[in-house]
């Protein structure tokens, strides 16, 4: 059992020990960072300009503030220690509730292995990690309750009033605490007599009760008092369905192409299926009954909740599974070491898949990629000021950068904070040139920072709707951000010497910057210098190269367009249409095998050009492979049935005539 428990502990460091990528993580280590400063917990906006100094709440500013000292001791190891220790810390106290309801075995640890998965997703350092602790914290409390009749109330009400300074999810602590009073008023009612089971049942509620009153009464005890307390309510009420709220996609319903490598639908379907075993064997547990429909209700909401329902099911999966196990003839028949063989391979097995997705991959460190890394070094390196408008996930590395300098900070944080007319205007501006110019003329920006991936926000036409207009000019870009600086602002000289005349920041215009290449040499060369710059200027670059690889092309350097082509996928390996080029230069040098290697490359990351299966015939022609060719061409044609080449290819294969 030794050997079990700290092969799962191994597993669950391994599992979420992934590359660090949450945007939020800045701002919660800037928030952290003033606490620690200023010695109090702010109570008014310090972190937006358009708020600032206005009275605000500092959601989770006790994890926040436990934080701190963490990265403050290790830096980025502190981050993972602070990871690993909440999960270590809450999953043992989620076994040791198991445990206290009766599971025994190895089944319990591969209970919890299961539910790191679904935790993995929410297990960088968030105020959900805090959260963590204290859910099964309360939960092992409760158990206990229920098995010795002890009702440990300040240790219960300690707990949710640091739920509440921890996390806007604080009403699923009382939630908790009322499906264990549910339970307890049940039993009473169960075993007392007919004449006495309301009294037996209030007598069994009433200290959940008084434990409920006193906690909600001691909440009010929090830097932001009454305000904190409504604002979950709130949020449920009136702001779930603001259009803001729909941009982000973890309060999106739970998508199974996300989650079924974690396990989570066996969870989901198993859970409910042991309840129903139990009862037919055991009767009624009427608090397992209740937190399976409200988290599960909550897990099919939101995202967000995936985990806290895996953190849940867990000690009341492992119990109803060591039930149905024990007694068996599997459990009776091996030793306790080809069972903690057993335990092993099955762990391996279901974590394989989720610890090989690419989405979220093993490893330590920072993924700099995802942060606005070289567009903040712009702006301190040329003094660029603001008014800034940026993208709320951006928010959290402008302040780790900038704060507390007032012409720096963000337009709007990660939590949405923002005026009434800014929040409504703010999910249209990606999308409409009219809402842009409104919220533009309302705020009058000197700096923009725009969201520069290849794959940015579905529909984000921001960037495009910028390069479009003569008040702006584009002084930075790479591959995580477009930086623009107002023409005739307060950063008009840089704007006006280092502002790129040819390259675009959006995807719109590069079709009219090839057309002006392949017409224009002179333009071509100043594309060329201004690409080279954008290059230099910063290590996230693969967008530069991909651009300089067609320009190259162009003007027939084979060799250099596939070496930036190369640099551009060791960068960004699903850098669009890079492998589709490859494999045309690649057909263009005689080799149609390497060719179609290239081109299912491509398929495999994306649509590519649209021509894929064009290029795919030609390459199937050369070697030769006719039938397959001529599939090729029609799923072409399908795609595209005004596509001239595919139908002439056709037309030649059909006469029987040679590429």
């Amino acid at each position: 059992m030794i050997a079990a428990m700290l092969f799962t502990a191994a597993a669950l460091v391994l599992g979420l020990t992934i590359r660090i990528d949450d945007p939020d993580l800045w701002q919660h280590l800037t928030v952290g960072r003033a606490i620690w400063q200023l010695h109090r917990v702010p109570t008014t906006n310090l972190w937006v300009w358009p708020l600032y100094g206005a009275s605000d709440i500092c959601p989770s500013w006790l994890f926040r503030a436990l934080l701190w000292p963490f990265w403050c001791a290790l830096s980025v190891g502190g981050i993972y220690a602070w990871s690993w220790i909440t999960a270590l810390a809450a999953f043992a106290l989620l076994w040791a509730a198991a445990r206290r309801m009766g599971a025994r075995g190895f089944s319990a640890l591969f209970v919890l292995a299961l539910a790191a998965l679904s935790w993995r997703h929410r297990s960088q350092a968030r105020p959900e990690t805090l959260v963590a602790v204290l859910l099964a914290l309360e939960l092992g409390l409760l158990v206990a309750w229920r098995a010795d009749g002890r009702a440990r109330r300040v240790a219960i009400a300690a707990v949710l009033w640091l739920w509440v300074n921890a996390h806007i999810s604080w009403p699923l602590g009382f939630a908790v605490l009322a499906g264990f009073g549910a339970d307890a008023g049940w039993r009473g009612m169960r075993d007392a007599g007919s004449a006495r089971r309301a009294r037996a049942a209030l007598a069994a509620l009433r200290p959940y009760l008084a434990i409920a009153i006193a906690a909600f009464a001691l909440a009010f005890a929090n830097p932001a008092g009454t305000r904190a307390i409504a604002q979950p309510f709130d949020y449920w009420l009136h702001e779930r369905n603001d259009p803001l709220f729909f941009t982000i996609g973890e309060l999106h319903p739970l998508m199974w192409s996300l989650q079924w490598r974690t396990g989570l639908p066996l969870l989901i379907a198993g859970w409910p299926l042991l309840i129903a075993m139990r009862m037919s064997r055991r009767g009624l547990d009427l608090a397992e009954i209740l937190l399976c429909a409200l988290f599960t209700a909550l897990a099919f909401s939101s995202q967000r909740f995936a985990g806290l329902f895996a953190l849940t099911a867990s000690p009341f999966v492992a119990r109803d599974l060591a039930e149905r196990r024990s007694g068996s003839a599997l459990s009776s028949r091996f030793s306790p070491w080809p069972r903690f063989a057993a335990l092993t391979a099955a762990t391996l097995a279901v974590s394989a898949l989720e610890w090989s997705r690419p989405d979220v991959p093993l490893g330590v460190g920072f993924d700099l990629a995802q942060y606005p890394v070289g567009a903040c070094d712009f702006m301190a390196s040329r003094n660029l000021r603001g008014p800034i408008f940026n993208e709320y996930y951006n928010s959290g590395y402008l302040l780790w950068r900038f704060w507390p300098d007032r012409s720096r900070l963000p337009f709007m944080d990660i939590h949405q904070s923002g005026t009434g007319e800014d929040r409504r205007l703010y999910p249209y501006v990606f999308a409409s040139a009219e809402a842009w110019h409104a919220l533009d003329s309302r705020r009058r920006f000197e700096l923009l920072l725009l969201d520069g991936s290849a794959r940015p926000v579905r529909g984000n036409r921001l960037p495009d709707i910028v390069d479009a207009e003569t008040t702006w000019a584009l002084v930075f870009r790479d591959d995580n951000a477009c930086l623009y600086a107002r023409l005739g602002g307060v950063n008009d000289a840089i704007a006006s010497r280092e502002g790129y005349r040819w390259v675009p920041g959006g995807s719109a215009g590069l079709v009219a910057l090839g057309v002006a290449c392949q017409r224009d040499g002179a333009a071509r060369r100043e594309a060329r210098g201004e690409l080279e710059r954008q290059a230099a200027s910063s290590r996230f670059n693969a967008r530069a190269s991909s651009l300089l690889a067609n320009l190259s092309i162009m003007e027939g350097r084979v060799d250099e367009a596939h070496a930036l082509l190369e640099h551009a996928l060791a960068l960004e390996p699903d850098a669009p249409t890079a492998h589709e080029r490859l494999g045309i230069l690649a057909l263009g040098a005689g080799h149609p095998l390497d060719a179609l290697a290239e081109f299912d490359r491509e398929a495999l990351t994306g649509p590519g050009s649209g021509e894929l299966d064009l290029h795919r015939g030609q390459a199937l022609e050369a070697l030769g492979e006719r039938a397959r060719a001529t599939d090729a061409y029609r799923r072409q044609l399908a795609r595209r049935p005004d596509d001239a080449r595919a139908r002439d290819a056709l037309d030649r294969l059909a006469r029987g005539g040679g590429p």
